[in-house]
């Protein structure tokens, strides 16, 4: 774990317990099933639940997760120094373009689903939970297109050196 410039990866959470610690890291947490996880981060409680969007916090920082229940939850996280990154999640339903601002983005289907991704060197459908990995080589605009309204979480990573 001492290699990595990014990481994005889903974990879940089964009852209380801390997080790991990961010096020079920059961390993002998105809940995607369960109900809302009370974390109690550097001594403040905070609350993480699917209305809101992902959670930033330092890697250092002391989490300990009280969950009511099974939680699943996706984690970003880039190396200071390294890589930067930054997230956000889209709302869609029917069509829509997709503007890449980063050097390498994730893009998962964290709601709904299928969803349809054209570019000019063809077409991908994701499902929920799926994720399509893009680097600078990749088309600057996708279209995208879903039958019922879905959820797109956006992970972009820029390198820092």
């Amino acid at each position: 774990m001492d290699d990595f410039a990014w990481r994005v990866s889903l974990a879940e959470l089964q009852g209380p317990g801390p997080f790991s610690i990961y010096p020079g890291v920059s961390r993002s947490l998105l809940l995607l099933e369960g109900n809302p996880v009370r974390l109690e981060i550097d001594g403040v409680t905070t609350w993480l639940d699917r209305q809101h969007p992902p959670l930033d916090f330092c890697g250092t920082a002391n989490v300990f997760a009280h969950p009511d229940g099974r939680a699943l939850d996706v984690g970003i996280m880039s190396r200071i120094g390294r890589c930067r990154h930054s997230c956000r999640v889209v709302q869609l339903a029917g069509k829509a373009a997709l503007t890449r601002s980063a050097h390498t983005e994730v893009l998962m289907l964290v709601e709904g689903g299928p969803l349809r991704i054209a570019s000019s060197t063809g077409v991908v459908a994701l499902d929920r939970l799926e994720s399509l990995w893009l680097e600078a080589q990749d088309d600057t605009v996708l279209h995208l297109e879903a039958a019922h309204p879905a959820r797109l979480l956006i992970s972009a990573f820029e390198t820092s050196c």
